[in-house]
């Protein structure tokens, strides 16, 4: 019995490993899309995609993220942090915003971080992306959009987010020259 015991114990070790270290490809990386919402002819902001390596004492991890990017000056609904981490305002559908937001909440021209999927090990990778937070709690989601050029315009875009290959996408969006805009998807 105790030799038994002691073949199935061997089994499971030996299932868990090596289920642990399959090797699959690095993920796909969708490709950089350009945004003009004021139909202007100009981008305004841009969805890119990046990698970056994290090395530490005895082990590495490789990773890929998707990011929105305002262009020209363009800016972004945020919450600036003091600990120099801005956060990315989510609104909700009914939300208000306005060419002058109520504090803590800031325009900026600053990229978020809206998905990213990191490898244990060089060769294993996990099979979906994650959506960064604040929008791992929702998707789609709405982000809050200052443009200033060629004239100041406020509006949101409604963003959703592919888990299975990290595309973001943009599925509707409004611009507004008025002094604050309510997020009323048509």
């Amino acid at each position: 019995m105790k030799n038994a015991s002691m073949f199935c114990l061997a089994i499971v070790f030996v299932i868990s490993c090596t289920k642990e270290e399959q090797m699959n490809e690095p993920p796909i990386v969708p490709p950089h899309a350009g945004l003009d919402l004021n139909s202007d002819g100009v981008l305004d902001y841009e969805i890119q995609y990046g990698s970056f390596v994290i090395d530490g004492v005895g082990f590495s991890r490789y990773g890929h993220f998707g990011r929105l990017e305002p262009l020209d000056d363009n800016e972004i609904l945020m919450i600036e942090d003091s600990s120099s981490v801005d956060i990315a305002v989510r609104k909700e559908s009914g939300g208000t915003l306005r060419v002058t937001p109520e504090s803590p909440e800031k325009w900026l021209a600053r990229s978020i971080q809206i998905i990213d999927i990191t490898s244990k090990t060089e060769t294993i990778w996990p099979d979906v992306w994650e959506p960064t937070a604040p929008f791992s709690s929702s998707n789609p989601t709405y982000i809050g959009i200052k443009i200033n050029h060629p004239n100041v315009s406020i509006g949101w875009i409604l963003i959703e987010t592919s888990e299975n290959t990290g595309e973001i996408s943009v599925i509707e969006s409004m611009i507004s020259s008025s002094e604050s805009l309510v997020i009323d998807p048509s």
